[in-house]
């Protein structure tokens, strides 16, 4: 399968690599000839991907993403997260687009094992009935200029994926020379499960964990250090981030060959985390 790669940076070379140990036969575009060198591959030009493909990764700039949307017509689309910066068009068309335009968005967290663990746990009802959440996300930024929410929005879709839609019911956000910098916000989902998010660009040792309560165990997670609390028992789980990555695109993969996998993101659940964000911002504005 021919799969164009638009955006060659750190992910979207992650993603050519990975696609290419599966088999794909992958072709890229990047306007920066830096970046083309880096590629190590057949480096075309955009139209010229777009004709020549049958599906396609989009890693360019999130602002670029509505337009690499809007280009490509029908083929497959694998877009990196965020989807978008803001909802530029109302979300009833996108979901009529996705009726004919496939559309799966890089949430990779889905991936972790720990995440895996953790859904099984809740699909097959051994925590019970989940009651509520927490979801942690903390690490010193020195590059990002973009909001923390946006950035950080894998722990959204995290949520979400675990329990289902959602509203913000609070939120507030403190910004540092005009970048979001932490963010705090509390989820009702629809399953009744309440969660709550933080994000932030400030802690020095990083954190990526979340806890879980439900009427019958609870389960809890660090996902940096790859282990899960279950009840009294802790577990330490094999793999990389490099092979969460690796597993994303070889479930795409799948998906591309006509074969089921649940696991992915899809465009509408990229748009239900884009309208989160939107909903953060407006309410921590107030």
């Amino acid at each position: 399968m021919k799969i164009a790669v638009l955006g060659l940076g750190s992910i979207g070379l992650r993603h050519a690599k990975n696609l290419r140990k599966l088999g794909a036969d992958v072709i890229g575009y990047d306007i920066d000839e830096m970046k083309q060198r880096e590629f190590q591959g057949k480096v075309v030009s955009r139209n010229f991907a777009l004709e020549q493909c049958e599906a396609v990764l989009s890693a360019t700039p999130t602002e670029q993403h509505m337009h690499d949307y809007m280009s490509i017509g029908v083929k497959p689309l694998f877009m990196e997260k965020p989807m978008f910066n803001k909802l530029e068009r109302p979300e009833e068309f996108y979901r009529d687009d996705f009726k004919t335009q496939k559309v799966w968005v890089g949430y990779m967290l889905r991936f972790h094992p720990c995440v895996r663990f953790t859904a099984d746990k809740i699909a097959s009802g051994r925590i019970g009935k989940p009651l509520w959440a927490t979801f942690i996300v903390s690490q010193l930024n020195t590059k990002y200029t973009d909001s923390v929410v946006l950035n950080w929005s894998h722990e959204i879709d995290l949520a979400l994926h675990l329990f289902g839609p959602a509203q913000v019911l609070c939120a507030s956000v403190k910004t540092e020379e005009e970048v979001d910098v932490i963010a705090d916000f509390v989820l009702e989902h629809i399953t009744g499960v309440r969660s709550t998010i933080h994000m932030d660009y400030v802690t020095k040792q990083e954190i990526r964990e979340f806890w879980i309560a439900g009427t019958e165990r609870n389960v809890g997670a660090d996902l940096v250090g790859r282990s899960t609390v279950w009840g009294r028992s802790y577990e330490v789980h094999s793999g990389s981030w490099d092979g969460d990555y690796f597993n994303e695109m070889a479930a795409w993969m799948k998906v591309l060959e006509g074969k089921e996998e649940s696991f992915l993101a899809t465009g509408q659940d990229g748009v239900d985390v884009v309208r989160i964000c939107e909903q953060v911002k407006e309410m921590a504005s107030r």
